[in-house]
């Protein structure tokens, strides 16, 4: 099908295609969408994210009831094109559950899609087992609103229940990027409120490094505690973006998050204060993630905004631990080239890493309130370990 130029005034909704299931009533089991092209699909609103009625335009839109465990249903996308999707609340796919116990069972699949130009995400998932694979996501060129918490995230998993978390999220082996030659509006990946997330063999792109990372974790909203449990960012490539923690972050049961085997590639920067890991909130405790086998590549003429490994707004971090983490500065110098923390940095491990080409600069500053450490580099600036005095 080819489904375009559907244009709706403030008052109502502009919808491509619209579901509410009742699973146990119905007997739903199969739903397929292939080889469908839908485009500019526009509301008129009135510049106020959320705001209902105004504004409102889907591609997709499920809304799910009457969950019957023993009787799952499957959806399937693929080989999709969605591209301009405009409105304050506008996104190329949305599924959520109405009411009840959230559904661990029924599950939703994309594979081989193209999602682009969509005001505020290409897909809200507010549901479990949810399979992206083989896909490309690019972001709106330009912005309705001034604020990224307005945006939303381009991907973005969260439960609407926060005693229940969503889970059984896999995104692997697709393009997630901003438009080229334009900086990013808002997060590329998001997950808050999730229990069993794999982030795998994805290419994660920026035009270049700014307040907006590449995945987050967490939320911004107080709406929603942070809640994250069984977490995994591996061997994914990013390039000019970084796994950020946000205000509201918090690990169950401090479990730490995983981020392995991951490659950040850093080119050009309008941030300060950034790093492949970032934590953005300014007080308070955050932490707990294993930030182990991770690549690190600066290749700019002015490096300064970039802090290498961890930089810290103002929050103490603990519980982390960096392995066999490479840090390879090739052009140009940083103040801080493996970190800068404003906060204090407490039962925390630095294991195995190495940093070059970054000589006569203090790896890690710690400007906490209660401690302060400094990691210099060790005599040899052509790539032996860091030392801590």
């Amino acid at each position: 099908l080819y489904v375009h130029n559907l244009y709706a005034s403030s008052t109502y909704r502009a919808v491509a295609f619209r579901f509410t299931i009742d699973a146990s009533s119905s007997g739903f089991k199969y739903g397929e969408f292939s080889d469908c092209v839908i485009d500019k699909v526009v509301a008129q609103g009135d510049g106020n994210y959320n705001n209902a009625p105004a504004g409102i335009s889907k591609g997709w839109w499920y809304t799910i009831s009457g969950i019957n465990y023993g009787d799952p249903f499957s959806v399937v996308h693929k080989n999709n094109k969605v591209t301009n999707i405009i409105g304050d609340d506008a996104e190329a796919f949305y599924a959520i559950q109405s009411g009840g116990s959230l559904d661990h069972k029924s599950s939703f699949t994309f594979d081989n899609e193209d999602y682009r130009y969509c005001t505020r995400r290409a897909i809200k998932a507010c549901v479990s087992n949810v399979e992206i694979k083989n896909s490309y996501f690019e972001e709106i060129p330009e912005s309705l609103f001034v604020s990224p918490q307005q945006m939303g995230s381009m991907i973005d998993f969260f439960s609407t229940q926060s005693s229940n978390l969503i889970q059984n999220i896999r995104v692997h082996d697709n393009v997630i990027r901003t438009v080229p030659g334009h900086d990013a509006h808002y997060y590329l990946l998001s997950m808050t409120e999730v229990d069993d997330a794999i982030i795998t063999n994805n290419v994660i792109t920026m035009e270049s490094v700014g307040n907006y990372g590449g995945v987050r974790l967490g939320s911004n909203t107080s709406t929603y505690s942070g809640a994250l449990k069984n977490i995994q960012v591996t061997n994914n490539t990013f390039n000019n973006c970084y796994v950020n923690a946000m205000n509201n972050y918090a690990p169950v049961n401090n479990q730490p998050i995983d981020v392995d085997g991951n490659t950040f590639n850093f080119t050009s920067t309008q941030g300060i204060d950034v790093a492949a890991l970032r934590f953005s909130k300014n007080s308070g405790t955050h932490g707990y993630i294993d930030f182990t086998n991770n690549d690190i590549n600066v290749d700019m003429a002015s490096p300064n905004g970039i802090n290498g490994v961890v930089a810290s707004n103002g929050v103490d971090v603990v519980g982390v631990t960096f392995e066999n983490v490479t840090v390879n500065y090739s052009n140009g110098q940083s103040a801080r080239p493996f970190g800068y923390l404003r906060g204090s940095f407490n039962n925390n491990v630095i294991k195995n890493c190495s940093l070059s080409g970054a000589s006569g600069t203090n790896a890690l500053l710690v400007m906490g309130s209660t401690s302060s450490v400094e990691i210099v580099n060790s005599t040899d600036a052509s790539g032996n370990p860091i030392t801590i005095e």
